[in-house]
């Protein structure tokens, strides 16, 4: 699949379809406008929208399917005792089941919810207790296993489900990181977006001993706070590249990764040209700009995109833009 062409990149950015756009609907119980989240995609083509209010608290969150033209909900968050905010989203490897991170800091709340295709994803389950805020779930694609975070403690988890179970994992990456992960699809690299640093790091992931290893910061410049100095816009290779408060990250069918770069309000390119050399670029909107423009990639606009899918049978990247209340699509041609 080319994505460029002597040096033009065939790509636009439009709605869902031609015929029907998906907008975040107002809120079901007082009226304030939804947000768009985050999202993930199954291999009938049919996409998965959490979605939240504006601020990114608990309140209204609920599931949104978008199948063509069609629009349906599913979960809506009910038990406000039991179910806090939901950060992240993943299908299980037999697209089944939805795993939901849950972010709140009540150790006797869940880590994560599942929710269930049989009960037209419905349902919210809860797994595990007593992790300390979860971010992030991210499901192995080679061999189907779970990992998840605790914000609060700084560690990684991996779920062992014959055994009902909590593993811990490899080197911890510290405490009060909110981290969103990202395996390559040949299953041997777990990446952590570090939305409140505003950097990424990958572990190498050994198939055969199923074990974790450290955590090496490749992308960005470290820091404390997203709101530090050091949170800005650069494109380059590794920590030469700059990130705003980046948040989803996937992969894409040739091998290359795609990252929402929230205060950027753009979305990155991530190629790993070398081993552990990433070139970071700018694939579509324009930088530090906030908008809603479609049209050619480098001229659109978007205003804090949060999250991303993409269908690894057409190339089509599919945008969580948040503040726009819309889902936007990238098409490659």
């Amino acid at each position: 699949m080319k994505r460029f062409l002597t040096g033009c990149m065939l790509v636009w950015v439009v709605g869902v379809s031609a015929q029907k756009e998906y907008r975040a609907p107002e809120s079901y119980v007082d009226g304030r406008s939804q947000a768009v989240l985050r999202m993930t995609i199954d291999d009938e083509g049919v996409i998965y929208v959490l979605e939240g209010d504006q601020e990114g608290t608990a309140d209204n969150q609920g599931l949104r399917i978008i199948n063509g033209d069609e629009v349906t909900s599913g979960f809506r968050r009910s038990n406000k005792d039991r179910q806090g905010r939901f950060r992240s989203i993943c299908f299980s490897m037999s697209q089944d089941t939805l795993f939901l991170a849950q972010d709140d800091g009540d150790v006797n709340k869940a880590a994560f919810f599942i929710s269930t295709r049989n009960n037209s994803f419905q349902d919210l389950t809860e797994v595990v207790t007593g992790t300390n805020q979860c971010n992030t779930v991210a499901v192995n694609p080679v061999t189907g296993e779970l990992f998840f975070n605790s914000f609060g403690r700084g560690i990684t988890y991996r779920y062992n489900f014959k055994e009902g179970k909590v593993e811990h994992m490899g080197e911890d990456m510290g405490e009060s990181k909110e981290l969103y992960f990202c395996w390559s699809l040949d299953g041997k690299k777990l990446f952590a977006v570090v939305r409140n640093g505003s950097y990424i790091a990958v572990a190498d992931y050994n198939l055969n001993t199923r074990v974790l290893g450290g955590w090496t910061p490749i992308i960005g410049k470290m820091h404390d706070d997203n709101l530090g100095a050091d949170a800005d816009y650069r494109d380059g290779v590794g920590t030469a590249a700059w990130l705003n408060t980046p948040c989803q990250m996937v992969a894409g069918p040739d091998g290359d990764y795609f990252l929402a770069d929230r205060n950027n309000h753009i979305i990155r390119r991530i190629v790993e040209n070398a081993p552990g050399s990433f070139q970071v670029t700018t694939y579509a909107g324009q930088p530090k700009t906030e908008g809603y423009v479609d049209g050619k990639p480098l001229k659109s606009q978007f205003r804090q995109p949060s999250g991303l899918t993409v269908d690894l049978e057409t190339g089509t990247i599919y945008v969580a833009d948040r503040d726009n209340q819309r889902i936007r699509k990238i098409v490659v041609e």
